[in-house]
């Protein structure tokens, strides 16, 4: 069984598992959201390292998540732009923090509300207080730095190569 099969079987157990837990990972509809080329003109002076208490939504495919144990990031792009969401052990409710760890992975499309942050490195982010999943992405993302490299199959797969590369 390949690495890619892997992923595959992993991802239908979580998908299942959802089910039993009678949470619809494909619902109809989802809360009004807010897009993230506007949060980002909206944020743009705000300073790094600072927090706001202005609450937003968002709702957007993960792109990648990297955590750190008590903290984790996760590019979400929702076609308009991108925006970093942080979910952070002190801040983050545990369930939250859980759900997420547990059933998320890239290639899925979530809502996420939170506020408002500037990192340290000047990333506008949102520190997630509450999460829902849109899509459950059965087929995993190609890989971040390799990607699509040869030109035929970067024309079979057009959708993956707009989804990956910002500049097609």
């Amino acid at each position: 069984m390949g690495r890619e099969d892997q992923i595959i079987k992993e991802r239908m157990r979580k998908l299942a598992d959802l089910q039993k837990q009678k949470i619809d990972p494909y619902p109809a509809e989802v809360d009004t959201a807010q897009k993230t080329i506007d949060l980002q003109k909206k944020y743009s002076k705000l300073k790094p390292d600072t927090t706001t208490k202005d609450k937003v939504g968002v709702a957007g495919r993960i792109m990648g998540v990297r955590d750190i144990g008590k903290l984790l990031f996760a590019p979400l792009n929702d076609g308009y732009g991108s925006i970093q969401i942080i979910l952070q052990k002190s801040e983050t409710p545990d369930s939250v923090m859980k759900f997420f760890k547990n059933y998320i992975d890239s290639g899925d499309f979530v809502w996420v509300e939170g506020i408002i942050r500037k990192t340290k490195r000047g990333e506008l982010s949102i520190l997630a207080k509450k999460l829902k999943i849109l899509t459950k992405s059965i087929l995993p993302l190609p890989e971040k730095w390799h990607g699509l490299q040869e030109d035929e199959e970067r024309v079979r797969r057009r959708y993956l190569d707009i989804l990956m590369n910002s500049e097609v």
